[in-house]
């Protein structure tokens, strides 16, 4: 039954499956199929939350910071960390800080626990760890880590954006020099081999090993130190070459055919 909004659904899903894995050009193909089949509400957010990720994923984001300034100006409370983040990928700082400063004095507990509440805070820790912000760093790292088993599934399954330890991580490196971001980067890679999640597999990596030798470097971590530079790879943009990797399971891979 060809259906259009089943068909939409479909088609949503595997731009979700696509993008998890990597295949960012086949994930745009299909998050616009879904859209155009039925360019409704519920769709039109899970493209948006589509877009943003695959814009951040590709380090693109900067040609959609407009759009999520807009989103943000209707309900800051729920993107308002997704504006904050284009923003800072924009080169603008000072704006970043000033659309994540609402949320910030409330330690993020004016976010709405809706089912963009994870992707909200996940998307706040990235930037928060580009600001340097470590207060910011700690509240999240408190409302996140209770829930560090999730996978954040967002926009009623239109984006996977990986373990709740791959945001975990980073924040602990700039809170206290990465005492528990070796845990949280290796549980990261636990996950994300059985998901399949080539990108977010190859920061993980990335940030287990720079980790390490950042502890070496500082064994002692305190307050004053500055946040390595290695950790903005981690989060943001394509992976360095030397750390990407092939396919976790191709043998699973290849028995779907």
């Amino acid at each position: 039954m060809r259906i259009p909004r089943f068909m939409a659904g479909v088609e949503q899903r595997r731009a979700m499956m696509a993008l998890l894995q990597g295949r960012f050009a086949e994930a745009e193909v299909h998050a616009v199929e879904a859209v155009t089949l039925q360019p409704l509400p519920e769709f039109l957010e899970g493209y948006a939350a589509q877009m943003f990720a695959l814009r951040l994923e590709q380090g693109r984001l900067v040609e959609v910071a407009g759009e999520v300034e807009h989103w943000a100006a209707q309900d800051p409370r729920r993107v308002g960390a997704r504006a904050g983040a284009a923003a800072r990928r924009a080169g603008r700082p000072g704006r970043c800080a000033g659309l994540m400063a609402p949320m910030a004095a409330t330690g993020f507990e004016s976010v709405p626990r809706d089912e963009l509440f994870f992707l909200s805070l996940s998307v706040a820790a990235w930037t928060v760890v580009r600001l340097g912000d470590r207060t910011s760093a700690e509240a999240l790292y408190e409302l996140l880590s209770p829930h560090a088993s999730r996978v954040v599934v967002a926009a009623e399954g239109a984006v996977c954006w990986g373990s709740v330890h791959r945001f975990l991580g980073p924040l602990s490196v700039l809170i206290d020099g990465g005492r528990r971001a070796a845990m949280h980067f290796e549980a990261a890679i636990s996950i994300h081999e059985r998901l399949g999640a080539r990108p977010f597999l190859a920061r993980d990596r990335l940030g287990s090993r720079s980790s390490c030798e950042t502890r070496a470097v500082i064994p002692c971590a305190s307050r004053s130190c500055s946040v390595p530079p290695w950790l903005s790879q981690v989060g943001w943009g394509s992976p360095p070459r030397s750390h990407r990797c092939r396919d976790p399971q191709p043998r699973a891979r290849r028995a779907t055919r």
